[in-house]
């Protein structure tokens, strides 16, 4: 499924948050949303999978626009990894990840053994099935957070979107997590904090500034030590790993390059 935003705009207490968002995501690919803190990420996110709706422009899947959809449907072909993990009542990790199904499911459906094997294997793929009957409200952040993508995957959604999916874990995880999200082949839009990670998993990246989009294209494209300088404010120096072959970037104090 491929994702198209159009001029999409969104105020919030009469601040302008996001300004003629143009995004275009294409089926199976991996996009991701960088930018300095306060640039709009988690609201363009938010917007995209509806938690807000924008004031002007629209968010398509596949041609149809997700605001004319049920909260169900979106569900069916949307699953969310956002930065908030907090529930009101305590659950245990598989009652949390068994959520996942619920889009699938009319009115007093009862989890199946189908369900119990989707919710085993994504909590295996994360490295949490032995913490099924532990209580999520137990767990570090880092293993909260396995959880929830868990659930996203349970829900077995067409279109992923991740808002620092990588926040609160450790790097083995991060890279696990990651590894994961571009095996499944599913249509990704993601919002990285780092940019080495952005670099080296997305195919295409849109850096956001003060709401806007201010530059797209592939990390080789985007990503430049004058890109850096403007819209970061440090100076890099941004080169091609040598096992690897993926850009790599290297943050220099003003000590080492002055």
């Amino acid at each position: 499924m491929h994702v198209k935003v159009e001029d999409l705009s969104k105020d919030l207490s009469g601040e302008k948050i996001l300004q003629n968002i143009n995004l275009h995501v294409d089926t199976n690919e991996f996009v991701g949303i960088v930018g300095p803190n306060g640039s709009g990420k988690s609201t363009m996110l938010k917007s995209i999978y509806r938690h807000l709706k924008p004031d002007f422009g629209i968010v398509e899947v596949n041609g149809e626009n997700i605001y004319n959809w049920t909260a169900k449907k979106t569900a069916k072909h949307m699953a969310v990894v956002s930065q908030e993990s907090s529930v009101p009542f305590d659950f245990s990790v598989k009652e949390m990840v068994l959520m996942g199904r619920s889009p699938h499911k009319r009115f007093l459906d009862r989890d199946n053994i189908e369900d119990e094997k989707i919710a085993e294997k994504a909590l295996s793929e994360v490295g949490m099935l032995s913490f099924s009957r532990r209580s999520f409200a137990s767990l570090s952040g880092g293993e909260k957070q396995r959880v929830i993508i868990a659930r996203a995957l349970t829900q077995e959604a067409d279109v992923l979107v991740l808002d620092e999916p990588t926040n609160h874990l450790d790097i083995q995880h991060q890279l696990q997590i990651l590894d994961l999200v571009k095996r499944l082949k599913q249509t990704v839009i993601g919002a990285l904090h780092d940019l080495n990670l952005a670099a080296a998993y997305c195919d295409k990246i849109y850096v956001l500034n003060h709401g806007e989009i201010y530059a797209s294209g592939t990390p080789q494209d985007v990503l430049t030590t004058e890109l850096m300088r403007k819209i970061f404010g440090v100076e890099t120096v941004v080169m091609e790993h040598p096992i690897t072959k993926k850009l790599a970037i290297t943050y220099l104090s003003e000590g080492m390059h002055s």
